[in-house]
């Protein structure tokens, strides 16, 4: 069993995107990953991809109840807020 580095960085990692959608990752975790989605279209491309196979999942009822609140709060809450409006000067 190989036992080095993983092969990819952790930024990249798909559980670590998971945390990063659902609002669990740290400071640190979030940082890198923004960081690496902006320079990366790869990165950016996954990301994307998970967060619409989360909202795939969701809709059918694949998960719990504490993972049916975040992605309540952090995910479905941005994708469908309305866009405030600017007070005119």
């Amino acid at each position: 069993m190989w036992r080095g580095r993983p092969l990819e960085p952790d930024y990249a990692n798909t559980e670590t995107m998971y945390r990063y959608l659902l609002g669990r990752c740290t400071k640190q975790e979030r940082r890198e990953l923004e960081s690496a989605y902006l320079r990366d279209g790869k990165v950016f491309d996954r990301l994307i991809e998970l967060e619409n196979s989360i909202v795939e999942a969701y809709g059918r009822g694949e998960f719990s109840t504490e993972d049916r609140a975040d992605i309540e709060k952090h995910l479905l809450a941005h994708r469908h807020a309305p866009r405030q409006k600017r007070k005119k000067s």
